[in-house]
């Protein structure tokens, strides 16, 4: 048998004791890791109330959260490194932690500043949600019931008790009244002012005067912070921009914005401040967000406050595939304006679009564009005239434009033929468009030279402004070769050009000096000056008048430009002839040099502002027309008036037709027969008035009117005429006899039965092949007309030489070198040679000596 010996018991003693005493020191190791305190983090009495005052157990005035735990807890010990805090800022510094109540079971946690936000209390690893009270309501330490402090509406108020814990305390409106507790073992309770009392004008917390308590009052004035959200629009793409848009009722408010998922959820936030103007902006970008494709709102905090806002829900879904592309190719006259649509669906960005191609064509434009309005669509208004940034902008103002480079540049016009137009959603190097989408042709087609026959004159009331579309869509504009003028006033001249290839260079509301610019000059010329002066032109290129293009409508060819009638009253003659020419001068894109020159021209007479009412000697005891013509321009407004001293007075207004008659309608089925009318008529522009007076009749008896019209003077060989129209503006049929004499012959004589409302008319030549007057007469019944008409030889022009280019009147002497009258004959001689006497002159002699001859007898 083996013996130990003393070395190796020695050795087994050591080894046993050092195994106890490792046993003994891992046993002290884990009994000093242990809590300090005895509490379960997890038995939670009373929410979390994060609040600012003087908490009786605190240290003072400053920022707290207080946590009930069941009586049982024991938090005796606890240490701030037991516990965390985080807001909407992160985490908040934790300066304190006391322990209060029947058993250390509540926790007050002193912190560096107050929480603001959605904050979360974490103790011992369990995590609450802390309730925060954006204002605190101590109860009085002096009883008194005067204490009054404001509030909003949403708002979550802290009521903080003086001294012990457990009190009690009303809160009290006009309409309602509620007993509340600070709770087992608390110093702090909150009330929200959302809920039971929105509407109410004020709220008064009365703490209980039981021992513990002041009794004390406060009174908190409620008022509506009118915070209110809303969104820019109810649905969106994945990609696109969301804009909420907050306002209150006050101004320099922070607030966060939060953009909140399906479940309430923020997924997104933004801090801002409500400006001066009441209202505050923040903008989430979906793309750099990446939501869910579902439902969401935006709710807006004022951060000092708690109040909130929350936004209508909005869809979010995901983005199709871009769709952009030219609706069609285009084909345009050069001297126009081509008018390239790009459609564009789901896609908000910038589209790149490229027009020509510098290898092919040795021009190439590019540009951007972005549908801005939302219209699905943006059209390029490309103009003819111009190449680079001045040949481009967007119909809709609302569209955004760029033009980021003229890769390959030219002087315009462009030659005629296709050019390739390619959409893309991306560029490279302010050169080619890139990610193309769609391509298509701009084809340019040679313009036409102006059509001599294109241009026409109109007019319009003179009183109606007429500087603009809207002027032209109110007023009535006649097409005619005669404009009214008189002594001061003049009716509006208006031109129109009909042309299908002049539009880059007419837009509405142009002037003379857009004119000009464009190279297109105005003119009017006088046509016959009289003799020996040059005739006096006026001119938009020498500022003698302006125009304004009222409507250039491209679809319809049609230009209309209006003459300043102001500039041109006191320069155009009454009665008088004058051209007026449009010319296209060298300035024009499209002319050459002044060989190039295009230019139409139009004649136009001014002609006496005329008026005149339809005299009649009866009207009808009934609804009577008054009827008259004029030549002022169609639309112009006329005020008449019928009266009978002591009977009565009657105004009506009346507007000149297109054929320039003018109507009004008098109802005298109140009045007997016999009465005596008196009717005016005037026009206030050029200050015209006409009147006549006529007698009432029995309406149920026919009234019969004559009405004749032929000219004063025509010359020889030209056609005239008698016109004839006699009406019945009675109530009853009437057979009458008409007769109707030209010269000496006696052309019609005609028995005519006429009908109520009736009316005959007729024609009648009158021979003007030789010079002198004719005569006319005409009869119906008892009542006539008559008249002259002087034919007289064509005067001629004074320019003009006279037969067998011989000089003729006031540019050659007559026989034996005498000066010659002014009508070519000659002042010394007549046609049968008596000397300084004519034929009649002679007689007169014979007949005067003959007379004195017998009286001298007598």
């Amino acid at each position: 048998m083996n013996e130990n010996t003393y070395r190796e018991k020695g050795r087994a003693v050591f080894l046993a004791a050092m195994m106890i005493l490792s046993v003994v020191a891992m046993s002290a190791a884990f009994v000093g890791g242990a809590a300090a305190f005895n509490g379960d983090a997890s038995e939670i009495d009373q929410d979390p109330v994060a609040f600012e005052g003087n908490h009786p157990e605190g240290s003072g005035d400053e920022a707290y959260i207080e946590v009930v735990f069941d009586e049982d807890e024991n938090f005796d010990g606890i240490e701030t490194d037991d516990i965390t805090v985080d807001d909407r800022n992160g985490d908040v510094t934790v300066d304190n932690v006391y322990t209060a109540g029947s058993d250390d079971n509540t926790v007050l946690v002193e912190l560096d500043e107050m929480v603001s936000g959605e904050t979360e209390i974490e103790i011992d690893g369990e995590e609450y949600d802390v309730t925060v009270a954006s204002q605190t309501i101590d109860d009085p330490s002096d009883g008194s019931d005067d204490n009054e402090e404001e509030a909003y509406y949403g708002e979550t108020l802290a009521v903080l008790g003086l001294n012990d814990a457990d009190q009690t305390y009303d809160v009290e409106s006009e309409d309602d009244s509620v007993t509340r507790g600070l709770g087992s073992d608390s110093w702090v309770n909150t009330i929200d002012t959302d809920d039971r009392w929105d509407g109410a004008d004020n709220i008064t917390i009365i703490f209980d005067d039981d021992g513990s308590s002041s009794g004390g009052e406060v009174t908190v004035d409620l008022d509506d912070l009118g915070l209110d959200i809303e969104t820019d629009d109810d649905s969106y793409w994945d990609t696109d921009e969301v804009t909420a848009t907050a306002e209150a009722d006050d101004i320099n408010l922070d607030v966060q914005f939060d953009l909140l998922d399906d479940d309430g959820d923020s997924i997104a936030s933004e801090n801002e401040t409500i400006g001066s103007n009441g209202e505050a902006e923040a903008e989430f970008n979906l793309s750099e967000i990446d939501p869910d494709h579902e439902n969401h709102t935006v709710e807006v905090e004022q951060i000092d406050t708690g109040v909130t806002a929350e936004s209508d829900e909005f869809t979010v879904e995901e983005r199709p595939d871009a769709d952009v592309e030219f609706r069609d190719n285009v084909v345009e006259n050069l001297g126009n304006v081509a008018e390239i649509v790009v459609d564009i669906d789901d896609y908000d960005d910038e589209v790149f679009v490229q027009i020509g191609d510098a290898e092919d064509d040795n021009y190439q434009e590019l540009i951007s564009v972005e549908d801005a309005s939302d219209s699905g669509n943006v059209t390029i208004l490309y103009d003819t005239s111009e190449t680079g940034s001045d040949a481009f902008e967007l119909n809709d103002d609302d569209d955004e434009f760029e033009h980021i480079a003229e890769v390959e540049s030219v002087t315009a016009p462009l030659d005629a033929g296709d050019y390739e137009m390619i959409t893309g959603l991306d560029q490279e190097n302010d050169e080619n468009v890139t990610d193309e989408t769609d391509s298509a042709f701009l084809t340019f087609e040679d313009r036409s030279e102006l059509d001599e026959d294109a241009l026409s004159t109109w007019t319009a009331p003179g009183d109606d402004d007429l500087t603009d579309n809207d002027d032209l869509e109110d007023t009535n504009v006649t097409q005619t070769s005669e404009i009214a003028v008189s002594d001061d006033e003049m009716d509006h001249t208006v031109v129109k050009l009909e042309q299908d290839d002049v539009f880059s260079f007419f837009g509405e509301e142009d002037d003379r000096d857009a004119l000009d610019n464009a190279g297109v000059n105005i003119s009017i010329t006088e046509t016959d000056p009289g003799p020996n002066v040059d005739p006096t032109t006026w001119s938009t290129g020498d500022d003698h008048f302006d125009v304004t293009v009222v409507e250039a409508e491209q679809d319809d060819g049609v230009v209309t430009i209006a003459l300043d009638q102001s500039n041109l009253e006191s320069e155009l003659a009454q009665e008088d002839d004058y051209e007026l020419n449009l010319t296209l001068t060298e300035v024009n894109t499209f002319i050459e040099d002044e060989d190039d020159e295009e230019s139409i021209s139009v004649e136009f007479s001014t002609v006496e502002a005329d008026f005149e009412l339809s005299a009649v000697d009866e009207l009808p005891n009934a609804d009577a027309d008054v009827t008259g013509e004029t030549n002022v321009a169609p639309g112009t407004e006329l005020d008449t008036r019928a009266s009978s001293s002591g009977n009565f007075f009657m105004d009506e207004e009346s507007t000149v037709e297109d054929d320039g008659t003018f109507t009004v309608t008098y109802d005298f089925s109140d009045y007997d027969t016999g009465t005596e009318v008196e009717v005016e008529a005037s026009e206030s522009f050029h200050d015209l008035e006409d009147d006549f007076e006529a007698e009432l009749v029995d309406a149920e008896e026919a009234i019969i009117n004559l009405d004749t019209d032929a000219p004063a003077e025509v010359y020889v060989g030209d056609d005239a005429t008698l016109d004839v129209t006699v009406s019945n503006t009675g109530g009853a049929a009437e057979d009458v006899e008409i007769g109707v004499d030209v010269g000496d012959e006696a052309v019609a004589s005609e028995d005519v039965t006429l009908e109520a409302g009736d009316e005959w008319s007729e024609s009648y030549n009158i021979p003007t092949e030789a010079e002198g007057d004719v005569d006319w007469g005409v009869t119906v019944d008892d009542d006539s007309d008559s008249g002259t008409v002087s034919v007289v030889e064509e005067p001629a022009d004074d320019d003009a030489p006279a037969d067998d280019d011989a000089p003729a009147d006031d540019d050659a002497p007559a026989d034996d070198d005498a000066p010659a009258d002014d009508d070519g004959e000659d002042d010394t001689a007549d046609d049968d040679g008596t000397p300084g006497f004519g034929v009649a002159v002679a007689l007169f002699a014979l007949l005067a000596a003959a007379m004195l001859a017998i009286r001298k007898q007598n």
